[in-house]
């Protein structure tokens, strides 16, 4: 017996030398075994057996005992587990810092990474995942060549018969339908083309594979109650949440109108007030690019409201308040681009001719000048470094870099001879730009090349004033027709004399082209 408790307590010091972190209190002579036990077992994390073994007297142990020389062993095992696991962790960390982020040791299933390489190196086997390209509506690649041609699909014409031009069209973001915007006041919604809507491989489409039947008809009307200004969609409009399918419009002397694109009522409206407390008009309109807040165009001054909130609660943000002239921007706010990269930098066109740049919380970036006429249209390039505009009576389309302001980057000409506001449009992967123009010709830039000459579409019309490319399909929509005016040819005090110019052919249509 004597034997017995002069073994345990000499392993029980060596295990103390060894490890005096696991056992931090020895038992003193008065304290029993169990104690020493429910010690070890609240410092070592150790489960402790509930039952007290009867162990062989012969053996000299004592009855009731528990045994101590298991409790020991157990202890070491655990010891040694835990400084293996630091060791495998501190060399894990050494080679995810060597090899780096693209390869991994484990080999990845084919159902989790799209696309991999296996390497076998000295007996391991290493998997590289490959990078994959950006997939997406935003994504489609063109490639216009020489010997590239467009092809016909469809033609709305029929309703706009009382009309003498339309004032753009514009795809949805999710490019299930189209909406246009005429000079009879009224918006016209245009659901996909039946005729081309089974097609599966645009790459292949042919003109003897689409329908004879090429005729568009909308499918929901709206009349405003005046000369529309400005009109545009909610950025994440989905036909798929009917919910989110609207479009605002700003109308002369009322309110701005949030529209509801599926039934065509009227879902909330939104107006500013000037200085006296008069009702005033927006002469733009637009979303942000998170689609939580409403930007309106005044004169020298724009109005910020909450998508959430209709009525005239706003944010009044007036353009000419810095103490640097150059800074301030004035005439009326025709137009707005939001950067899509930088979600916090924004662009307003004049019809002073002057684009503003300026940070969410209405500090001024710049202000470019370089058109001979109004601004009418903006476009930011998707990685947000390139800013495009174009101008009324103004055959300039520029393109301006952010990272260099003083000068504009690069000059593409197009065709514009009256104050109307004529579409340009980059395609979805930023390599081509497409502008209309007043002699009737679709122009394609390559904005890649320097001093390039664009490609060529005639449209058969005299004045295309709007293009809009769909953003999952390379389907190309244009707008035309132009406002005529009958030829004086002597204005007297007592009787006007018009000139006998022939009747012009009246072309205003919707046309679609695969690109």
């Amino acid at each position: 017996m004597e034997d017995s408790a002069e073994d345990i307590e000499k392993m029980r010091v060596e295990l103390n030398e060894e490890s005096p972190s696991l056992c931090s209190e020895t038992p003193t002579d008065g304290e029993n075994t169990t104690e020493t036990g429910e010690i070890r077992q609240e410092v070592l994390d150790i489960p402790m057996e509930d039952e007290i073994v009867e162990t062989d007297t012969g053996s000299g142990k004592q009855d009731g005992m528990p045994n101590l020389v298991e409790t020991i062993e157990k202890a070491g095992n655990q010891l040694r587990e835990d400084i293996e696991m630091e060791e495998d962790l501190i060399i894990s960390a050494a080679v995810d810092e060597v090899i780096g982020d693209g390869v991994t040791l484990d080999v990845v299933k084919e159902s989790e990474v799209p696309s991999t390489e296996t390497l076998e190196t000295a007996g391991e086997t290493e998997t590289v995942v490959e990078e994959q390209p950006p997939q997406g509506p935003y994504f489609w690649e063109y490639n216009f060549d020489t010997e590239w041609k467009p092809i016909f699909l469809a033609e709305a014409s029929s309703e706009f018969s009382s009309c003498e031009f339309l004032k753009g069209c514009k795809w949805a973001p999710d490019g299930s339908c189209l909406l246009t915007n005429s000079d009879d006041s009224k918006l016209r919604v245009f659901n996909f083309p039946e005729n081309v809507s089974h097609v599966q491989d645009w790459n292949n489409v042919s003109s003897g594979s689409i329908q004879e039947d090429r005729t568009w008809t909308s499918a929901l009307s709206i009349r405003e109650g005046g000369l529309i200004y400005d009109y545009n969609w909610y950025p994440f409009a989905s036909s798929m949440d009917p919910a989110t399918t609207v479009f605002l419009t700003t109308t002369k002397d009322t309110p701005i109108h949030l529209w509801d694109a599926t039934y065509g009522n009227l879902r909330a409206t939104y107006l500013a007030y000037n200085d006296v407390d008069e009702p005033t008009a927006a002469y733009s309109v637009s979303f942000d690019a998170s689609g939580e807040k409403i930007f309106a165009g005044y004169d020298k001054s724009i109005r910020i409201f909450n998508i959430a909130r209709p009525g005239r609660q706003c944010i009044h943000r007036k353009l000419t308040t810095s103490l640097l002239p150059d800074l301030n921007q004035h005439g009326l706010i025709s137009c707005f681009a939001f950067n899509p990269a930088w979600s916090n930098v924004y662009a307003c066109g004049s019809y002073r001719k002057s684009i503003g740049l300026y940070m969410e919380d209405g500090s001024v970036i710049s202000v470019l000048e370089g058109h001979v006429g109004g601004v009418t249209h903006l476009a930011f390039s998707r990685d947000g470094t390139k800013l495009y505009s174009g101008a009324r009576s103004d055959s300039s389309l520029l393109c301006w870099d952010l990272r260099n302001m003083s000068n504009e980057y690069k000059v593409y000409k197009r065709v514009v001879k009256t104050q109307q506001r004529i579409y340009f449009e980059l395609t979805t992967d930023d390599k081509y730009l497409i502008s209309g123009g007043t002699d009737g010709i679709v122009r394609l830039w390559d904005t890649s090349k320097e001093n390039q000459e664009p490609h060529l579409i005639p449209s058969g019309s005299e004045c295309i004033n709007g293009v809009s490319i769909n953003p999952y399909v390379p389907v190309l929509a244009i707008a035309s027709g132009q406002r005529k005016l009958d030829q004086v040819i002597d204005d007297s005090d007592d009787e006007t004399f018009v000139a006998a110019v022939p009747k012009h052919v009246k072309v205003c249509d919707i046309k679609l082209w695969k690109l």
